[in-house]
């Protein structure tokens, strides 16, 4: 587990990520509620929880990051996170309760994206987001092997293929690629 941890949080990887300039693009401010499908160890939704007054989810499906997440929360006096167990087929948020939704990371891991993205779809309210960072198509200075990413054509291709379409795509570093959608 530590070494995830210290992967996630390689201070190198974090930086790659821009915390504060995807969370902006995705309107985390104000009261905005925020779910970060696969958090992790919790790099985006420690921020977000400073960003917003509103709910924070921190979706997670591994029992060790729940632990973690726990440990964050309480460490930080995060008040406005909530912890929130995933399953194969749900992610357990209330029906749309979320303004924005980020998938770091995540997509390219997933063996039926379409489940996770109906379930997007399902807690976004009417006019949300959904935030997705991926791993760029190409050999970078980190990251998975090749053959583990996911194609920026076949990222679209599942997105149109779940009802959302892409308002913005970017290179957010040398590593990543940044989507922001809505339904």
């Amino acid at each position: 587990m530590d070494h995830k941890v210290a992967k996630l949080e390689n201070p190198e990887r974090v930086k790659q990520m821009r915390r504060e300039y995807v969370l902006d693009a995705l309107g985390v401010r104000g009261e905005a509620a925020f779910a970060d499908i696969g958090a992790g160890s919790g790099i985006f939704v420690r921020v977000a929880a400073h960003k917003t007054t509103g709910s924070i989810y921190a979706v997670e499906i591994s029992d060790a990051f729940l632990k973690l997440l726990e440990e964050y929360k309480k460490a930080e006096h995060i008040a406005n996170m909530e912890i929130v167990k995933a399953t194969d087929n749900s992610v357990g948020c209330p029906m749309q309760s979320c303004d924005a939704v980020l998938l770091a990371t995540v997509l390219h891991e997933l063996e039926n994206p379409e489940e996770i993205l109906s379930e997007i779809s399902r807690i976004l309210k009417p006019e949300g987001v959904l935030g997705i960072i991926e791993w760029r198509d190409e050999a970078t200075p980190m990251g998975p092997p090749l053959d583990h990413r996911i194609s920026t054509d076949c990222i679209h291709e599942v997105l149109s293929a779940a009802g959302f379409k892409v308002l913005r795509q970017e290179n957010l570093s040398d590593n990543f690629n940044f989507f922001v959608t809505t339904k």
